[in-house]
């Protein structure tokens, strides 16, 4: 028996800055929640100001930092983390329970996010071999 699935999305090639703003993501949340037909408890995020170029930076032209946003849901939870300089952008979507439409949240996020390369990942969590 699984408690749950861990749905990971890796996106490249977000160079639209507005994707890598706080508020736009507590917004965006807002909407995957709805979509999701999950219950928010709570959102927070976080703009980062200064961007750290590594060596490998994709768009040096970069100036402001990433951001991070958090949605703390009844079903679990949705954690955001850009990265403006490396034009990327993770999700993790961790859900329980089976009133949710996951497949619709992840087309939502998939159709929403301008990006040229996308990595997804589902993992059943919790797995009771007994």
């Amino acid at each position: 028996m699984f408690v749950g699935i861990s749905v990971l999305l890796d996106f490249t090639g977000v160079i639209e800055t507005g994707f890598h703003n706080a508020k736009k993501w507590e917004d965006l949340l807002e909407q995957a929640i709805e979509i999701g037909k999950m219950k928010k408890l709570s959102i927070s995020s976080h703009q980062f100001e200064n961007v750290q170029k590594p060596e490998a930076s994709l768009y040096p032209d970069c100036v402001k930092g990433g951001a991070t946003a958090f949605a703390l849901l009844a079903e679990s939870h949705i954690s955001v983390h850009t990265w403006p300089e490396l034009g990327s952008i993770v999700i993790d979507i961790f859900t329980c329970g089976n009133e949710m439409n996951l497949p619709a949240l992840i087309e939502f996020f998939k159709g929403t996010i301008p990006h040229t390369n996308l990595n997804l990942i589902q993992i059943q969590r919790g797995d009771n071999p007994e």
